[in-house]
């Protein structure tokens, strides 16, 4: 049959039937399409990003935001997933508690304007997002944000208790013109938001270690620390260096983390939403164990910190109602 058409329309058979190209060639003619495709959804991902961004204070549906990746809602969703790491309405979400507490720190606008500047109708509904995201509603956070914790109290390394499940050990590298301390941070999510299960901090890059009191499944998250002593110093990260978040499995005494490289933030990456106000707070419990006994919010105070306090100045009454044993 060959022959025959080979008769018929002459050469041009004979290029089309006998150059076909062999596996290596189309390995090779293929591969591009791939890398294009990937290039594209990144690119309209970004490009979905970058409206949001920049026109918070609209609505925007999961259809709306497919429209502007010129994608189905359903193929949008899974791509968006698989570049930011998070679904399109949460990315959207943390991109706006990003934006309000910008506004809170740096503005003196009223918490029901920011509501409304982040995209937000009812002022409820923002309230309750942002404090599910950083553990305190927006006006504490701004207050928060004022206080100069003392030096005593400077962000640091947590000292280990003696209930910790599990010892975490791993390596940072960092750029080479980076010097400065690291956060390091297990969270539930992708999403770096609120206090973290167990964290650590870093002198510089190289090894670090931190004890957690939990097994489980966490996201392992670092980033570089701000030079400033205000809180809001710490909370205006946004442009910080970061690493990836990794997904790590603290099932034994001892774990080893993959290794985290720091880098400059890229336009896909979830916002940073740590509340350091609760990092700090977290390390000024108060020392009981010499406190004086006056009040029954003594006794509360001294059980919290599982401590005996000086009961030397409790009065006879208060003895005889909490129990006290002289």
């Amino acid at each position: 049959m060959i022959q025959g058409l080979t008769a018929e329309f002459g050469p041009i058979v004979e290029t089309a039937v006998f150059s076909l190209p062999d596996k290596a060639t189309l390995c090779r003619l293929s591969a591009p399409k791939r890398t294009d495709t990937a290039e594209c959804h990144r690119r309209a991902v970004l490009r979905v990003v970058c409206v949001i961004r920049t026109e918070l204070d609209q609505s925007f549906s999961l259809r709306k935001m497919a429209a502007f990746a010129f994608m189905s809602p359903y193929h949008f969703d899974r791509v968006f997933r698989q570049i930011t790491g998070l679904p399109p309405r949460q990315f959207l979400a943390a991109v706006r508690a990003e934006a309000a507490v910008r506004l809170l720190l740096t503005t003196q606008s009223s918490v029901t304007d920011i509501c409304l500047d982040v995209g937000y109708s009812s002022l409820g509904t923002f309230i309750r997002r942002f404090t599910a995201l950083f553990g305190v509603p927006p006006s504490r956070l701004r207050k928060m944000s004022l206080e100069r914790p003392p030096l005593s109290a400077r962000l640091k390394h947590p000292a280990a208790s003696s209930f910790c499940a599990a010892r975490v050990t791993g390596k940072i590298t960092a750029p080479s013109q980076f010097a400065g301390r690291i956060f390091i941070g297990l969270f539930h999510g992708p999403l770096p938001k609120g206090k973290p299960v167990a964290w650590g901090v870093a002198n510089a890059a190289g090894i670090f270690e931190f004890f957690c009191k939990e097994f489980g499944s966490f996201f392992l998250f670092a980033m570089a620390l701000a030079s400033g002593n205000a809180i809001k110093d710490y909370l205006l990260c946004s442009t910080a260096l970061r690493s990836s978040s990794v997904l790590v499995d603290i099932n034994s005494p001892d774990v080893t983390c993959p290794e985290l490289q720091l880098r400059e933030p890229c336009p896909t990456d979830p916002p940073i939403l740590l509340n350091f106000g609760m990092l700090f707070a977290s390390r000024e419990r108060p020392n009981c164990s010499n406190r004086p006994v006056r009040t029954v919010q003594d006794v509360r105070t001294a059980c919290k910190c599982g401590t005996q306090p000086d009961q030397s100045l409790a009065s006879p009454k208060l003895v005889e109602r909490v129990g006290f044993s002289r």
